[in-house]
């Protein structure tokens, strides 16, 4: 492929990037005079009418969005029976690769400044009803201290309630369990992977699947790994992370003002029959969830050693 012109246009320079139904190539448009990213679906694929229909559904996914922070469509083609995506070509560092280069942890403040346009990003494309289902570190790129969201292989549209059965797409670590079973997704999807890519970047740790943590959840918050955050950026972050969709934030805009405006625990757990009176007898349940919480993780993690407190 290197040196061929596709269309008479694209002129095929390097493999940047490869995937199960297709290839990513480096090229130059020979018309705008710019360099490109060209995604070309494999040849096996070509006659097999549910991988045709996966690419096209790509290109309409990426056709539907215009933001400065989402990496664009350019073109959509057919060369013979070489079918085609042209998008920007973003070069750059992934946020795995920044992580790895500070040390395997970047700072919180520099984190938070530098994510912090990805939110319009995602809202934007949530509007009209698409998820992208693919967040993970890698696929977030640092262009010239912008960040810019890459890859709409998994997105597709969301009818209302999120309910509808979908091609499941599974990173581990980052991908939630809706995405395991196929069905329930929606915006809270992206919330998921979102936060496990905050989380990774934080501790550079993986945080563990989401299906095992159903059974046992070893997910460490980020604060006793070290993470100097406040407990309640913690709390947004660990909600956005909840095994149970009901129980995550539900939109990414809820997301962001939980981890950029929180609202810090007014008790730690040793201090709740002082909440309960300060709350007439009563605490509402997801106050008490969110307070509890790490009192919870440091439960589990001394029961798996055999002991009890």
């Amino acid at each position: 492929m290197i040196g061929r012109v596709i269309s008479g246009r694209y002129e095929i320079q390097a493999v940047v990037g490869t995937g199960g139904m297709a290839v990513v190539y480096r090229a130059w448009d020979k018309i705008e005079k710019r360099t490109v990213a060209i995604k070309v679906l494999r040849p096996e694929y070509e006659q097999d009418a549910e991988f045709v229909r996966r690419f096209s559904r790509e290109a309409e996914a990426a056709a539907k969005m215009s933001h400065e922070n989402i990496v664009n469509l350019l073109d959509v083609g057919k060369d013979n029976d070489m079918r085609y995506i042209v998008m920007e070509y973003v070069e750059g560092t992934n946020f795995k690769e920044l992580t790895e280069q500070r040390g395997g942890r970047i700072p919180p403040e520099e984190l938070f400044r530098l994510i912090s346009p990805l939110f319009g990003a995602l809202s934007a494309m949530h509007a009209p009803g698409l998820i992208h289902r693919d967040i993970s570190p890698d696929n977030l790129m640092l262009e010239r201290g912008s960040v810019r969201l890459l890859d709409f292989g998994c997105a597709r549209e969301s009818a209302a309630g999120g309910t509808e059965t979908m091609t499941v797409a599974l990173k581990k670590g980052y991908a939630p369990i809706e995405q395991y079973y196929g069905k329930g997704q929606g915006p809270w999807t992206d919330v998921y992977a979102l936060s496990a890519t905050i989380y990774y970047c934080l501790t550079g740790v993986i945080p563990p699947q989401s299906l095992g943590r159903t059974l046992e959840d070893e997910l460490v918050p980020p604060r006793e790994l070290g993470v100097d955050i406040s407990p309640g950026v913690q709390n947004a972050l660990l909600r956005g992370m909840a095994i149970n969709p009901g129980r995550r934030w539900r939109s990414i805009d809820e997301l962001r003002r939980g981890l950029y405006s929180p609202t810090e625990p007014e008790v730690g757990p040793d201090r709740l029959p002082e909440l309960v009176a300060r709350r007439g007898g009563r605490v509402q349940f997801e106050e008490l969830m969110e307070l509890m919480r790490p009192a919870f993780s440091q439960l589990e993690r001394l029961h798996a050693t055999g002991r009890l407190h």
